[in-house]
Formats: C-alpha cells, structure tokens, sequence
C-alpha cells in the first residue's frame, strides 16, 4: 500500500472529475488478465515467504499441503522448520559475487576518475551501491526467475525500486513473448479517509495511473500521460519504458519458474520433519490404549491415534479381558527419517549444481582449486549468465541518465547523453591457502612469467608498481642485512645453507 501526500502527488485526485478520460475497455482488460494470473502470483508468494523467512506464512503453507497427507491431525502439530531457502539462492546467485568492472567512455575515450562527466555521474547515483542491488536483483531472479526494477528520482538522486511478481502484470508482446508490450504495477493508494485501487501503466506512448473503474490520471512526472521517455533507447530494449527485466533462464513463458524446486525440497523435507517430530512425542510418551473402559461408545465420536487421544477397544466381555488403560510404545523410524530429510535436500540442491559440500556442516580446509572444481557447475552458469547482465547494466545506466535527466531540476547537474558505459566481469578467484599462494607465485617468478614485484603487488594490495619496487629493495635489503648478522654471530656462511647430513652418506653411526 502507498500512502498519498497530496502536495507530492498533486497528479492524483481520486474523487471530482479530474481524470483526463476513461478507458472501460483497457482496466477490464488489465483486471480479468490480473485475476487470471492470482494462482501463480499466489506460488511467486509462497517462494518470497520462505526466502524472507516468513515463519506464519510457512506454517501457513506447511499445514495446508501436510493436510493432503495427514488430514486435521496436522492442526495439532507443532511445526519446526528447517529453512535452508536462502542460503540455497546464496549460494546459486553467483554473477554478482565478484563486482564487475565499470567504464565510462565519450566516443572512444574513456573518462578519467576526476574528469567533471564522471563526477555528474556518481552525484546521479548518489547513495545508491549498485553492485549490492544487482546482487539481491540476481537473487530475486534465481528465486522467481525474472524479477524488475525501476530508476526513480527520489530525493535529488536516482534510486532502484524492485518490482516482484506479486505486484506485477506485464502483458506480452506479440511477436515476443519475452518481451513486455505493457507494463503495470497493481497499488493502492490512500489519501486520509480515501482509498482506491488501481494500476501504474506503461506502454510505448502512455503512462498513466488507471483505476479499476476506468479512469486515469497521467502518471507520476508526466504531464497529459503520454510516455515522457518516448523516443528514448534503453540498450536493446524493445520499448521505452524505464522497467528493467532481469531474467535467470528463458522459458517457454514471460516468468518462467527457476527456484519453485527448491522451495517444493523443502516444503516437503519440513512436513516429513514434522512427522518426525510428531513421531518423537509418540515415543516419548507413548500411545493410550484403553481396553472395556466405555470410552469411544459415544455416537459420532471418532477415535484418533496420537499421545491424546487413546485407542479403544470395547465389546470384551470380563472374561475376555480386564478393563485396563495401557501405554504401548511405538518404534519410529527416526533415524531413518532424519537421513530421508537430508537427502532430500542434498538431492534437490544437486540438481541446481550446488556440490555435496554445500550443506556438510563438519568440511575440511578446501585449496582454492580444490574450491573452484567442487562448483564448476556453477561456475558454468555464471559465465552464461554474465553476458545478459551486461546487457541489464547497460539498460539501467541509460533508463537511470533518462529518467534523472528529465527530473532533475539543475541542468548543468544533467549526465551527458553521450556517455555510454562498459561493463566486464572478472573470473571468480577461489581463496588460496598461503602455502598454495606462495608456491604458485614461486613457480611463475622461476619460470619469468611474472616478478617479484607483482608478487608483492598482490600480496600487500598496492597498485603502484613503482611503490612496490621500493617496498621490494627494502625488504631485500633488510634480509641481507639480516643474514649477514646472523652469519657474525653463528659463524655461519652467508654463501651455502647448512647441509643435510643425509645427503652425504645417509644415517651412518645413528
């Protein structure tokens, strides 16, 4: 829901007659497409709720699909989850792990760190990290398979907004099916006692706020609702519309559903740890029996298995058997159910490529091309993956420049319409352990494919080769000052190390 200020929403005046037309045909439309669409806006929900570790919502989910199996028993069950949701896309969302690199160029020449065109363009930005967005972007988009977000102007600088499914209604284009030919957000607004609902709608040539009953206002910033960016490119897009679509894997659909399986694993690991868990209770108190007590003869009365309610057996005579109440206690298998869950889990995430390790809570120190080879599948992924977010980064550079560009009330704060951005992705480097780091180093300095000036570059993070040859001559000035001390006061060669008795004649007189 969005609360409405009416002096910063002057655009949008729910009540008198200051819509600028009605289109019956157009909100009917969006509304039958948008209640179409609840079922699977509904599982786009159930996918947010596990992610954002949602506990009520889950217990929710949970109990309704244990039901299908377990019937109202699964009312008294006390649900304990294992959410392993969003480490799983953690671990899965790997393009943004290592932050590409950004260049800014004017034709062929690139800008420097303190050129004026670049400063515009940190000052567009403002607090705005980039790579943290697009990380959590790559993460909504391996949960739900395509994701959006939209550059708005907020507060003098521009911001991304994130746009799920839940709220979300694109209409396809016609020849293409992944691309939007429109694009709404379903919101509610509010304005003291007011409230109405309806859709921000983009197309090529409209941008409006449509109501359910059919009137519209022009959009936000937009002064008689035609599109303010018409005419715009936004690096491929096909419209121009300040949305961007993040997209994981294509389908044979505009959503796709990437990360459902990983929900579905765990979903259904948790309803069999709550059996498990049911099971534990049984063995730990046992299950009443009631023998020729009268309980159970009531009409209707339906005999159920559980520490609660005791199983009944009437119609013996005395002689058959003494009325008794008994406590039988049951074998679970929970040992058996406990290896069912975790291989469940292991099963399902391994079909993501996530390795075996992934989920080892005892893992011993791995090297860094040990690390690499255990996901190599993911590794393959990313490198897949790596193109379309360059093209995504592009498309937010230009959306962003145009849409701050239009709002921005100092012009000569205004990005330069000529700046195109460059974006590449560096390989992800897998931790060394430092005897791994050092012998790699030793071999590419003995062999001349790099120095020890690199070296040293890399190892204390300097970037100015000059300064690391000065830290370099220092340092081997100070071991040869070092050596030669040591030689003074041990009476020890500077020239040849001590020798290994070994080496010359074995263990002779041990």
């Amino acid at each position: 829901m969005a609360t409405m200020n009416p002096m910063v929403l002057s655009w949008f005046r729910p009540r008198g007659g200051g819509s600028i037309g009605r289109d019956e045909a157009l909100a009917k439309r969006l509304l039958t497409r948008w209640d179409e669409e609840r079922d699977a806006r509904d599982r786009a929900t159930r996918l947010i709720a596990w992610y954002q570790r949602d506990r009520a919502k889950i217990v929710d989910y949970l109990k309704k699909q244990a039901s299908v199996t377990f019937g109202e028993e699964t009312n008294e069950w006390q649900i304990p989850i294992i959410n392993g949701v969003y480490r799983t896309i953690r671990r899965l969302a790997m393009t943004y792990q290592r932050p590409p690199e950004r260049k800014y160029f004017i034709g062929t020449k690139e800008l420097s760190p303190d050129s004026p065109e670049l400063v515009k363009i940190e000052n567009m930005y403002g607090r705005l990290d980039m790579d943290k967005r697009l990380r959590q972007l790559d993460r909504w988009a391996t949960l739900l398979n395509t994701v959006h977000f939209e550059p708005v102007y907020r507060r003098g600088h521009i911001a991304w907004d994130v746009r799920l499914r839940p709220d979300v209604l694109v209409v396809e284009e016609l020849d293409d099916y992944l691309e939007y030919a429109e694009f709404c957000r379903r919101i509610l607004l509010t304005s003291g006692k007011d409230a109405v609902q309806g859709f921000i709608y983009w197309a090529a040539d409209r941008y409006l706020f449509i109501r359910d009953d059919g009137f519209f206002w022009p959009g936000p910033g937009s002064s008689d609702g035609s599109n303010p960016y018409a005419g715009e490119t936004f690096a491929e897009a096909a419209l121009p519309v300040p949305v961007i679509t993040v997209r994981k894997t294509e389908a044979s659909d505009y959503w796709g559903r990437y990360g459902s399986d990983i929900v579905d694993s765990f979903e259904q690991a948790n309803i069999q740890l709550g059996n498990t868990w049911e099971n534990m209770f049984f063995q730990g108190h046992g299950q009443p029996i009631a023998i020729n007590t009268g309980m159970g003869k009531q009409k209707g009365q339906k005999v159920k298995v559980g520490v609660r309610h005791p199983i009944t057996v009437e119609g013996l005579t005395k002689e058959d058997m003494i009325p008794d109440i008994r406590f039988a206690t049951p074998e679970p298998k929970i040992t058996e159910g406990r290896q069912l869950i975790d291989w469940f889990i292991k099963l399902n995430s391994g079909s993501y490529g996530m390795p075996p390790s992934a989920w080892a809570q005892e893992e011993k120190a791995l090297s860094g091309f040990a690390k690499m080879i255990d996901s190599e599948e993911l590794l393959e992924d990313r490198d897949e993956q790596v193109n379309d977010y360059v093209r995504v980064e592009k498309q937010a550079f230009e959306a962003s420049r145009a849409v701050f560009n239009r709002n921005h009330p100092i012009e000569a704060e205004h990005v330069n319409p000529e700046i195109t951005l460059e974006v590449s992705f560096d390989e992800i480097e897998f931790p060394e352990t430092p005897q791994d780091a050092a012998a790699a180093a030793a071999i590419e300095i003995q062999n001349n494919l790099s120095s020890a000036v690199d070296w040293i570059m890399k190892k204390r993070k300097i970037s100015s080769r000059e300064e690391a040859t000065k830290l370099l001559e220092q340092i081997v000035k100070e071991n040869a000052q070092v050596k030669k001390t040591m030689a003074e006061a041990f009476g020890i060669s500077e020239q040849a190390p001590p020798q290994d008795r070994n080496a010359q004649g074995g263990n002779q007189g041990d």
